[in-house]
């Protein structure tokens, strides 16, 4: 797609605006009129991450000050670029990393893309964890019959 201005380069940008009578309005610019438009292009992929990580974290919690033994990385640190040191950080700034992967991912499990050959198996035990919950449930509230149904389904699940 072109320019919607100089109509020669590429369009690399798109602006959305909000009119004043609340119709919305796209322009799709390229570089040097997105720049003449006022669109600046300049950012750090790590001031931005580092950003947003400060805007929902708000104050930081109890242990804000702890420091990863491996790496050595504050959580300060890590909210300034967006980034951590090792693997270890998880574990050292859990605390503080879960209500922040709560908030931007909407859940702690992560959802992203699984190999083929593995997908099918990890549903299965994610439906046997869902079946054993519910089974749990179900003991607990003296639903024998339903517990047992569940106990010959998550056996069936796990000798597939």
């Amino acid at each position: 797609m072109l320019c919607e201005i100089c109509k020669k380069r590429k369009a690399t940008v798109r602006v959305n605006e909000i009119q004043k009578d609340g119709t919305h309005k796209q322009i799709h610019l390229c570089d040097e009129c997105a720049k003449q438009y006022g669109v600046s292009l300049k950012f750090s992929f790590n001031e931005l991450l580092g950003n947003l990580i400060g805007s929902q974290l708000g104050k930081p919690r109890k242990g804000g000050k702890r420091k990863c033994p491996e790496c050595g990385l504050t959580f300060e640190e890590f909210k300034s670029a967006g980034r951590l040191g090792c693997p270890r950080d998880y574990e050292v700034f859990k605390r503080n990393l879960d209500p922040l992967l709560e908030k931007i991912q909407g859940g702690l499990q992560h959802v992203g893309k699984v190999p083929a050959n593995l997908g099918e198996k990890l549903q299965r035990r994610q439906e046997v964890n869902r079946l054993q919950r519910e089974l749990e449930l179900a003991v607990s509230r003296e639903e024998y019959e339903r517990a047992a149904e569940l106990r010959d389904t998550i056996q069936k699940l796990r000798e597939e």
